[in-house]
């Protein structure tokens, strides 16, 4: 059970007569100041209905942080009402934010977010329960927590599994193709208003702050395109050109990852649609429609780049394979 789903339970009723929460052993941090425990709903109970999981494993809540104390202490702190156990707390401490009791000071929180579309897998079709809803194509929206550091900017907690799928958490899931048109309509209602919110504003508890650093980097090649408005360029971290991406001596000097969103939508407001779509691709810096994105788009995927030097070397043995014996000779 997510922290979402219980919380949405709890506000939703007038009255919740007890909640379970298991919790993990604490792990020490740092010998001073910091420690952890991860935690997860496994039940709430109403007046005259239920809410419970069981036997998932996937739903470990991120950590709660402590001061340093005794794991007991820290069940004492978190639990303070009626019907505990060692192992369990009630629903008084749920209603009260769990990170009232543990941040102290400001932190800055590092978290990453993405979306990628899911068209035409198998596993993902269902019977349809109404003409309007389609199951062959889903947009998902998520994010991750990366890093928190202190005030000082030291490290206070990293993410030791930064690309496991078990480490996201899921916010939208919208039943549509991956396109332009309704990943906008997605990143304008629902994301881009939240994302700035975020990082303007942090999340304000009593008499402390949390600051947001949020990175965009959890998407492929294709949904790079959509977000940032650069359909139409060669790469897509700076605005180097076809002819300066095959120059030996820029290649050796590096290129500068140059290509920023701001950039991006001051040009494409600078001029009249008319005007934008007569310039050339390397005047409009590869972009082919307005970018929708609100922050950078930073898309360099190590995965993607080995996959794809695998299929080169793979083409070129089966070229040279294919060569042997006949008239017809492949680079």
């Amino acid at each position: 059970m997510t922290t979402k789903e219980a919380f949405d339970f709890l506000s939703s009723r007038k009255s919740v007569r007890d909640a379970t929460i298991v919790f993990m052993d604490s792990e020490q941090l740092d010998d001073k100041y910091y420690s952890c425990i991860r935690y997860k709903f496994v039940e709430l109970k109403g007046d005259r209905e239920i809410f419970r999981k069981r036997n998932d494993l996937n739903t470990w809540n991120d950590m709660i942080f402590f001061d340093n104390s005794t794991l007991a202490e820290k069940r004492r702190l978190s639990s303070e009402g009626d019907n505990c156990t060692p192992n369990h707390v009630d629903a008084k401490a749920i209603r009260k934010p769990l990170l009232e009791l543990t941040i102290k000071g400001q932190r800055k929180f590092s978290a990453t977010d993405g979306l990628d579309g899911s068209g035409s897998h198998q596993v993902y079709n269902q019977i349809q329960e109404s003409p309007d809803i389609g199951s062959k194509n889903f947009i998902l929206f998520a994010f991750k927590l990366l890093a928190i550091h202190d005030s000082a900017n030291k490290f206070i907690w990293e993410n030791e599994r930064p690309n496991s799928q078990f480490q996201i958490r899921p916010v939208t899931l919208l039943a549509a193709k991956e396109n332009s048109e309704n990943v906008r309509h997605l990143m304008d209602t629902y994301i881009n208003s939240y994302v700035v919110d975020l990082e303007e504003n942090g999340i304000p508890l009593s008499q402390r702050l949390v600051r947001i650093k949020l990175l965009r980097t959890m998407f492929d090649g294709k949904m790079a395109e959509i977000l940032s408005g650069a359909g139409g360029a060669h790469c897509q971290l700076c605005t180097a050109t076809f002819k300066q991406l095959h120059d030996v001596e820029l290649i050796r000097d590096g290129f500068p990852i140059n290509r920023s969103i701001t950039s991006a939508k001051e040009l494409f407001q600078s001029v009249n649609e008319v005007e934008f779509l007569s310039l050339s691709s390397n005047d409009r810096l590869g972009l082919t429609h307005q970018p929708i994105s609100d922050i950078d788009v930073i898309c360099s995927s190590p995965l993607h780049s080995y996959l794809c030097i695998f299929r080169w070397f793979m083409t070129l043995v089966y070229h040279l394979q294919s060569g042997e014996g006949s008239d017809h000779h492949h680079p």
